[in-house]
């Protein structure tokens, strides 16, 4: 469970490289799977403390903008999708036609919350635009995507994303990162857990090319 994303570079200090630059996509394995989705190069861009739903206060969490890679691959007969991170580690996501979705979480130590058990939840969800979307959108990730940004498919050549006879269409990925610190138990004494441990909040804009 250390090889999760964005408990991630710089921000979560989770993963194994531990700068705020891009890591390298190192699988011993392909990613799970019978059909390939496509390889991503990921940039994530903090949102400012000010913003809705990203504040943290803990003193060993820096939010800042970093970019990790991830390859998403289905068993389409199965209903399976997986997100498979940097250094092979695949996790289950779901996929509704137009965005793949992905939730993981993973104990991790705060000094600030030291006398509690606490862990990192966090979402990943990417809108994937096809090729005749990304054109439609100017070749860059479209504002809002998670919520009608994207060009919809229409009867003057916009499509969907989806396998076709030359491999899965899609070019860009575009979306969104949130992670949230959750508390399980309280100090050793019965009593709460500092409240400045259960308000920690990161988002990040994802916007990303398939390589």
């Amino acid at each position: 469970m250390r090889r999760l994303v964005a408990l991630v570079l710089g921000t979560w200090s989770v993963l194994s490289c531990a700068s705020s630059t891009a890591c390298p996509f190192e699988t011993v394995a392909p990613p799970p799977g019978e059909l390939s989705m496509g390889f991503y190069t990921i940039n994530a861009y903090a949102l400012a403390p000010t913003d809705a739903g990203a504040r943290c206060e803990l003193d060993d969490v820096t939010e800042a903008d970093f970019a990790f890679d991830i390859a998403l691959s289905q068993n389409p007969d199965a209903g399976e999708t997986f997100m498979t991170m940097e250094q092979g580690y695949s996790r289950a996501a779901t996929w509704d036609g137009q965005v793949v979705r992905s939730t993981e979480s993973a104990r991790r130590y705060f000094e600030q919350c030291s006398e509690c058990v606490t862990r990192v939840e966090e979402t990943i969800e990417l809108a994937l635009l096809s090729a005749s979307q990304a054109a439609a959108a100017g070749n860059t990730c479209p504002a809002n995507p998670l919520d009608g940004g994207v060009p919809a498919a229409n009867d003057a050549g916009v499509f969907p994303p989806g396998p076709r006879a030359m491999g899965f269409d899609a070019l860009l990925a575009c979306g969104a990162l949130n992670t949230q610190v959750v508390v399980d138990e309280g100090l050793p004494d019965g009593g709460p857990c500092p409240s400045i441990c259960s308000s920690c909040r990161t988002s990040y804009v994802l916007q990303g090319a398939r390589r």
